[in-house]
């Protein structure tokens, strides 16, 4: 596992709720890099992958968790609404979560 995952925040929140974040073993076959669980409240990233990947499907997974605790994951919501989910909830996210994003912008920024 590359130094990218040193860092990589155990815990986040989210709106009103508490994800926690963890390495897994890869989805063998599925090509997924990371899952966002609902009831488990958990953000799933597979490892090996290369720091600005990494740094993708971390912020990939938390947009979800934002939708889902914005009430979003239903086919009645807009492009609007999830536009304005994800503007609100990031804000928010980068508020409660310093640290993370931090770590998300030094490994989304990695110069080739």
């Amino acid at each position: 596992m590359s130094d990218a995952y040193k860092g990589l925040p155990k815990r986040v929140r989210i709106g009103a709720f508490w994800f926690d974040v963890e390495v897994i073993p890869p989805y063998e076959g599925t090509g997924e890099f990371g899952h966002m669980n609902v009831g488990s409240q958990m953000i799933r990233v597979s490892p090996d992958q290369r720091p600005e990947n990494l740094a993708n499907t971390f912020i990939h997974e938390v947009i979800h968790a934002i939708h889902w605790a914005n009430g979003l994951l239903d086919e009645k919501s807009d492009e609007e609404d999830y536009t304005i989910a994800a503007a609100n909830g990031l804000c928010a996210f980068v508020q409660d979560n310093p640290e993370a994003m931090a770590w998300f912008v030094k490994h989304a920024t990695v110069k080739a």
